[in-house]
């Protein structure tokens, strides 16, 4: 499963308002195509953190429809939804998921918390305690255009992203 939202961009009177198919909360607009695409980036982390950290159902990405670009997540959230998402998916309980990482259930929510900062590896741990593997891929920006040499400043939140997928 690739973690990258698709977003719909609707010029609506000289704004630029998204829209994310399964996560009507997200209201958010631009000035320009690519400044919409970062607030979506943006609103993406917190709607989706928020569900996760209230344990509600979270969406699993889908395909783009026409029209429709791909915004991935932030590398950390992403290993977190995914873990996240395969842990609701699994049918195992909390507790049942805490013993097999031999941690208190209490450890189980501070290692999916959008709030703390885990480790990859205490996720990629918790995705093999659910039968599956955590990988980590890079994808070329969306542009296509080479960044090397630019400043930090010049790189674009959303185009700084690294695409999650759950196997």
């Amino acid at each position: 499963m690739q973690l990258s939202y698709p977003v719909a961009i609707e010029p609506v009177d000289g704004d630029h308002v998204v829209v994310v198919r399964g996560l009507p909360e997200i209201v958010t607009a631009g000035d320009t195509v690519e400044e919409a695409l970062a607030l979506a980036a943006d609103a993406l982390e917190v709607v989706l953190g928020a569900r996760m950290d209230r344990g509600r159902d979270v969406p699993e990405p889908t395909a783009p429809e026409p029209g429709e670009q791909l915004v991935p997540l932030l590398p950390l959230l992403g290993a977190k939804l995914a873990v996240y998402l395969a842990l609701r998916t699994s049918g195992i309980s909390a507790d049942e998921f805490a013993a097999r990482l031999g941690v208190a259930p209490r450890d189980v929510r501070d290692l999916l918390s959008t709030k703390a900062d885990t480790p990859l590896a205490s996720l990629a741990r918790a995705a093999e305690a659910l039968d599956t593997r955590l990988v980590i891929g890079l994808e070329p920006a969306r542009d296509g255009a080479s960044r090397c040499g630019e400043p930090p400043s010049a790189i674009s939140r959303a185009g700084d992203r690294l695409a999650f997928f759950a196997r």
